[in-house]
């Protein structure tokens, strides 16, 4: 579910982080530009949900705050397996974005 969020309630959730987590987000963060603040979103997503599908449209960087993901494959005759798992605080994404890929890889 995407809200509009402001830059305190961004504020807010990273200093609810565990202190590690905290840390490396404000260090993540310490150059960025207010403008950058202004553009993201706090989004928390159900359980099962696709986020990000391999070719699909590069239009967003994601930042794993809390929680943690997947990746799966799916395979032919509807098989599909985990292959990776990830947990906060974690980017994905962004490669694309720094490549200038338009799509996910």
């Amino acid at each position: 579910m995407l809200t509009n969020t402001s830059f305190n309630e961004i504020q807010s959730k990273i200093e609810q982080l565990p202190e590690e987590h905290k840390n490396y987000v404000n260090q993540m963060f310490q150059n960025a530009p207010l403008s950058l603040f202004e553009k993201m979103e706090l989004v928390e997503y159900k359980k099962g949900t696709i986020f990000i599908r391999e070719n699909g449209e590069v239009n967003r960087v994601y930042v794993l705050l809390e929680g943690y993901c997947q990746a799966m494959d799916h395979r032919i005759l509807g098989n599909e397996y985990d292959y990776m798992r990830f947990r906060p605080v974690n980017v994905f994404g962004s490669m694309e974005i720094l490549l200038g890929f338009d799509r996910y890889q």
